[in-house]
């Protein structure tokens, strides 16, 4: 999406001339060609308050004096949206920044109401769910009944991506026997007919589900199942970041504007948000605007903050974003009344350069190389670590430096590493050090190690803690150097910001928050140990809780004693239980999912029990029905544990490898354990993932299930169908 200078004057032009917020329809679709893609970064939104949609029962439709008496506007995102691995200009975060800006205008909170698959959005706009419909939704004009547009917010391009193979092509009439997928939703409703008339020989237009986006689209083409789409020019855009299956094929039409929407009664409202639409467009230029100090950050409102997309920075669990770098610079951001946007760059060497121009105005200086340089300062240190030795845990251990004659240690050419083993190979010259590739993280030389590819490499000793929290073949033999600052490096025109950063930094390390963030990640939860039973159960039970599973097991169709050993797996039966980062109960569930499933208590077994049961029912229902139900059941538990957005990059991969995309064992799991170097999941949509915890998460839970299965059966318990590994 793009705020043009054309944009701002349309706004300005349909304010004065117009004065209701009313603009006309675009001009009818005209052939247009080319499109370089546009090279951007991935970001993370600000946390914004979700509203369950659960909670969001129909109710009186509410105008902007009933909006600011509740204290809150709700805005209708589509739920798919909110789990993906956001990106800069990506539709969502453009959204979502209006979003809060208009709530910001209004004097109200903002919530985010999620709708589920299948719901119809205007729908809810009329059942008073919620307020407004987000522009990413509405193209402004007709076709909704008792609904009105504002003034447009975006402009976009329709385009016609096909399948790289068909490329260069010049257009829809060049298409001869191809599926061309296009949304069956109310903004692109106008444009199906006249694009069928235009189809080469053969050629069909597949409409596709509302609740899908252009990304899901361009996915469908990777996958084989279509051979091109109708899609907007930003999500080519964006899809073209990490993505190479699809290119532009045609240009359809250019300058589409895109609106929010609304009720037509809402008659305050509309003029309200018409003038928040005015002023966010009025500001589009300088939050565009790159570097300067903290007044000119301020002005933008966004702190702009370097990391990488690994497991100690920045990752997508559950469907939700974390990982110690995001969270503290969320402390940060918070501190300075700003919004966070993460920016993630292709490799850890480009980290300089994004600080360099401007790109972002912080980053780690332990990540991505140590860039001492004249154009960079430092920030205070926000924690200190030790610089070790990474060796298998079966490996002889080095503990001297002398042990160090005639070993070989790999470490990335760019980082710190390099230069203290240097400075240790001039009193040591049979140290041999070799120069690993730069598209290679520490953790991925780490797993390396721990699979005895490589003898050994360097980790500082705060890395490695997040590392041992999840294996048990790698260990620190010995101290290179001991205290190393972890810090952040800004441009050196940048001295208030420094100094502001520098008081946040000592304020927090005293805190409360940043004790909790450490702890979450720092602190070795290694694996549980494997299935025993309890020897003073009840004859015939597995768990305390077998009566209330088997309740809402069936009713959702799942087999209570996979549930019960996917409780084992979680929680050990203990509803008290807390992971490290958040979730809760006998079945694990994240705060956020819980509100989303209506849950308020999630220590209340019953209601833990609920939530998950129905989330794992939801994770198999939203998988094709043609696939196999017993691989349905291993790919939602998968899901249950790292999200669906990880299982499908891993199906897409499968497929890409020649394995079955509709098989978990020994096909899709392969695949999910690729997802952890930078080589393979750089080029998914929804980035790195631990893939080694799903694939153990799911092993483990079959174990489980055949042990109670077994159990039951001798036992004279309810009998279930065997399930075989296949």
């Amino acid at each position: 999406m793009r705020l043009t200078a054309r944009a701002l004057r349309r706004a300005a032009l349909c304010g004065l001339l117009l004065g209701d917020g009313g603009c006309r329809q675009p001009p009818a679709l005209e052939v247009q060609e080319d499109l370089e893609a546009v090279v951007i970064n991935r970001v993370e939104p600000d946390g914004d308050a979700m509203l369950p949609w659960v909670n969001t029962v129909p109710g009186p439709r509410r105008d902007l004096s009933a909006v600011r008496n509740a204290g809150v506007v709700r805005v209708l995102v589509r739920e798919a949206a909110m789990v993906g691995l956001p990106r800069v200009d990506s539709p969502l975060l453009d959204d979502r920044a209006l979003a809060g800006e208009l709530a910001k205008a209004l004097g109200v909170a903002l919530q985010l109401v999620p709708v589920p698959r299948g719901a119809d959005p205007v729908a809810a706009l009329r059942e008073g769910r919620a307020d407004l419909m987000a522009p990413g939704w509405a193209m402004a004009g007709g076709g909704r009944s008792g609904c009105k547009a504002s003034i447009p917010v975006h402009e976009v391009d329709v385009v016609l991506a096909v399948a790289s193979g068909l490329h260069p092509l010049r257009g829809l009439k060049h298409l001869h026997d191809a599926k061309v997928g296009i949304r069956a939703d109310v903004l692109w409703a106008s444009l199906s007919a006249g694009l069928t008339a235009r189809l080469g020989a053969g050629s069909t237009l597949e409409l596709s589900g509302s609740d899908m986006d252009g990304e899901d689209l361009l996915g469908e083409i990777a996958d084989g199942r279509l051979q091109a789409a109708v899609v907007l020019d930003s999500e080519l855009d964006t899809y073209r970041r990490y993505g190479d299956a699809a290119t532009l094929g045609q240009r359809l039409a250019r300058d589409i504007p895109l609106s929010w929407l609304m009720l037509e009664d809402a008659v305050e409202l509309r003029p309200a948000v018409d003038a928040a639409v005015r002023l966010y467009l009025a500001g589009a230029r300088e939050r565009a605007n790159r570097g300067g100090d903290l007044r000119a950050i301020r002005r933008r409102g966004v702190l702009r903050v370097g990391m990488l997309n690994n497991g100690s920075s920045y990752f997508i669990w559950r469907g939700q974003q974390l990982g110690f770098q995001l969270e503290f610079a969320r402390l940060f951001a918070a501190g300075l009344g700003l919004r966070l946007e993460v920016v993630v760059p292709d490799t850890p060497a480009d980290m300089p350069e994004l600080l360099r121009s401007g790109r972002v105005d912080l980053i780690p200086a332990s990540l991505g190389g140590d860039p001492r340089d004249a154009d960079f300062v430092y920030s205070r240190p926000f924690i200190f670590a030790d610089d070790v030795l990474v060796q298998p845990v079966e490996s002889p251990p080095i503990t001297t430096l002398d042990e160090l004659a005639g070993a070989t240690v790999h470490v990335r050419g760019s980082s710190v590493y390099m230069t203290r083993l240097r400075e240790i190979a001039v009193s040591v010259p049979t140290l041999k050090i070799v120069s690993a590739g730069e598209e290679l993280e520490t953790e991925d030389l780490i797993e390396k190690v721990g699979k005895k590819e490589i003898a050994a490499t360097v980790s500082n000793s705060v890395l490695l803690g997040v590392e041992l929290a999840h294996r048990e073949d790698v260990r620190a033999t010995l101290t290179l150097t001991h205290g190393q600052p972890m810090a952040y490096g800004l441009r050196a025109d940048t001295p208030n910001l420094l100094a502001a950063l520098d008081g946040l930094i000592e304020r927090e390390m005293q805190g409360r928050a940043f004790a909790q963030i450490f702890d979450r990640y720092f602190t070795d939860a290694r694996r549980r140990s494997q299935l025993k039973l309890d020897p003073t159960r009840a004859a015939g039970t597995i768990s305390p809780y077998d009566g209330l599973v088997r309740r809402y097991a069936k009713r959702h169709g799942l087999d209570w004693r996979l549930v019960v050993a996917q409780m084992y797996q979680e929680s050990r039966f203990d509803p008290r239980a807390r992971s490290r980062v958040g979730a809760v109960g006998l079945l694990q569930i994240m705060p956020r999912t819980g509100m989303e499933l209506g849950v308020k208590n999630l220590e209340d077994p019953e209601e833990n029990v609920r939530a998950g049961v129905k989330y794992l029912a939801a994770q198999r229902d939203s998988l094709e029905p043609a696939i196999d139900l017993r691989q349905r059941l291993r790919f939602a538990l998968a899901a249950y544990n790292a999200g669906m957005g990880h299982v499908a990059d891993a199906r897409l991969l499968a497929r890409k490898m020649g394995d079955d995309p509709d098989r978990w064992f020994n096909n899709v799991e392969k695949a999910m354990l690729l997802l952890q170097k930078p080589e393979y999941h750089r080029r998914a949509r929804y980035g790195y993932c631990r893939g080694e915890e799903p694939v153990d998460y799911v092993r483990r839970i079959e174990s489980i299930y055949d042990a109670y299965r077994v159990e039951q059966e001798t036992m004279g318990g309810r009998t279930g169908s065997a399930r075989r590994r296949k």
